[in-house]
């Protein structure tokens, strides 16, 4: 049954779109779907795993400091306003 699902599946699925997940993730979203929504599930299932994933990815890519002046660790001036060293 498997390989037959998959024999049919795997062409439509990759002229559609490319997923860019492994294998086992699809088989696993695809099961998921089809027992929530049934015969819809085989897409949406794949599909909301992949949204999943990119908003992770988004909100990864939203907490990295953009660059790493601004995460240095704050060090005491040695000189303060007026030119004088600072104790």
């Amino acid at each position: 049954m498997i390989g037959t699902l998959d024999n049919l599946l795997r062409p439509y699925l990759s002229r559609v779109g490319h997923l860019q997940l492994p294998t086992f993730v699809v088989l696993v979203s695809m099961f998921g779907g089809i027992e929530l929504m049934g015969g819809w599930g085989v897409v949406v299932g794949p599909l909301v795993v992949r949204l999943a994933k990119e908003a992770l990815d988004i909100l990864e890519s939203s907490r990295a400091p953009e660059n790493r002046a601004e995460t240095a660790p704050l060090r005491e001036p040695t000189q303060n306003v007026h030119g004088e060293s600072a104790k």
